[in-house]
């Protein structure tokens, strides 16, 4: 079997799905770089789920944590992202995330990740050992690269800043994150959410 690796901050949501609270769990996975300040969270992630629901115009409005962190600011935070940052949804439509918030942040080495950034959402795998292309003939490789991230959330490029050194590994990284990926926006300082860039890694192993 290959195994495929994918750094914590990438995710997958499927395409054009129609999710409600009720139905398939979606996940926001936050770095430490956006904590607020002086919150400490210790060694395990901090986990909670938040239910919302989208107004007449297609604004977030009630979010609440259902399921608290035990960090009442961390609650309180998670609801922040959802109501700035949220795309417009349907009218009425409710809608459950989970967090986990995690108190290692990638080797900024490796992937470069700011407060603001876009944060992937993720359900179920991104990548999986399914998509390791035949052409690759059972070999590996790491490969680092940047997602152009639109204000609605929504992948519009992809660009690799480190090869794995097997261009068919290099282009089926790219072409299943512009698929697949979608993202909590970046928003600037006035609170608009604004087109941005995200970083992260698949290392993907062959036989």
């Amino acid at each position: 079997m290959r195994l495929l690796g994918v750094l914590l901050l990438c995710a997958l949501v499927i395409p054009g799905a129609q999710v409600s609270a009720q139905s398939r769990n979606f996940i926001i996975r936050v770095p430490s770089v956006n904590l607020p300040a002086g919150v400490e969270i210790g060694r395990q992630p901090k986990r909670l789920v938040v239910t919302f629901r989208f107004g007449a115009q297609g604004q977030v409005e009630g979010c609440r944590a259902t399921r608290s962190s035990g960090i009442s600011v961390i609650d309180a935070t998670s609801c922040d992202l959802i109501t700035r940052r949220f795309p417009p949804g349907r009218p009425g439509q409710e809608m459950r995330l989970d967090f986990e918030w995690y108190a290692v942040s990638p080797d900024p080495a490796q992937v470069r990740v700011r407060p603001g950034d876009p944060l992937m959402i993720t359900s179920g795998g991104y990548i999986s050992y399914t998509d390791y292309p035949s052409e690759a003939n059972g070999r590996s490789g790491t490969v680092r690269y940047e997602m152009d991230v639109s204000a609605g959330g929504m992948p519009t490029g992809c660009r690799i800043l480190e090869s794995s050194g097997v261009e068919v590994l290099d282009t089926t990284t790219c072409a299943l994150a512009m698929e697949r990926a979608r993202y909590l926006p970046s928003i600037d300082e006035a609170g608009n959410r604004r087109a941005a860039t995200h970083q992260s890694l698949v290392r993907w192993q062959g036989n």
